[in-house]
């Protein structure tokens, strides 16, 4: 995808790039979290140019610090397993805490709007992401 440049502590200065280098890409992804690395390899595998930036000095973005774990309802390796799960579980599982924690999310007809494509996407797409990464030979 593209060589690791790393900022020099302190200071904001980059490691790895000469001062007038021009880097070229198709796509550029800011931000090297869960989300940002995952579009990164699914555009790198359609043959496109792909460049990763992040701020910090590790990639992982908040999955980083959750000891790289994250949750994805009913998913494949749950089923290889036997454990039921279901979208409409999930769902009712994440707006049950919504409501407990973000009550405010509720009177805001547009934000609750947005929030509810993006959990819908999530529902329906994340396992489809398991799927590829464990074909890309992720454990």
């Amino acid at each position: 995808m593209c060589s690791i440049v790393q900022r020099d502590s302190g200071r904001g200065g980059m490691h790895g790039l000469d001062g007038g280098a021009v880097l070229e890409c198709d796509i550029l992804v800011i931000g090297a979290g869960a989300a940002g690395l995952a579009a990164a390899a699914a555009v790198h595998d359609e043959g496109r140019r792909v460049i990763v930036i992040e701020k910090e000095d590790h990639v992982g973005g908040t999955t980083f610090g959750s000891g790289g774990c994250m949750w994805m309802p009913n998913n494949l390796c749950m089923q290889e397993l036997g454990i039921e799960d279901s979208t409409e579980q999930a769902e009712c599982y994440i707006n049950a805490i919504d409501k407990a924690t973000r009550p405010a999310l509720t009177e805001d007809t547009a934000r609750q709007a947005l929030r509810n494509r993006w959990l819908k996407a999530f529902l329906m797409q994340g396992p489809e992401m398991m799927r590829y990464f464990r074909d890309q030979g992720f454990r």
